[in-house]
């Protein structure tokens, strides 16, 4: 399966607590990329591999960058 994966990261709270010298800050971030999932079956376990990359767009008050995460599910 191939499709197209994002996130809309928005903080609705304003950070606090003892190192808070600035007042509250609110980070926001939104990303798109593209996504691959293969699903099968290894020695009788259905088996899922996952590969995604996030590019991130559109960010404030927050560490950004573009991102690859990859996974294998099985089940037994």
């Amino acid at each position: 399966m191939v499709g197209v994966v994002g996130y809309d990261y928005r903080q609705i709270s304003g950070d606090s607590g003892s190192g808070d010298k600035l007042g509250p800050f609110m980070g926001s971030v939104d990303a798109v990329g593209p996504g691959l999932s293969y699903s099968t079956v290894i020695d009788k376990s259905p088996v899922t591999f996952n590969l995604r990359y996030y590019h991130e767009y559109d960010f404030e008050n927050r560490v950004h960058g573009d991102s690859t995460l990859a996974s294998a599910t099985v089940r037994f």
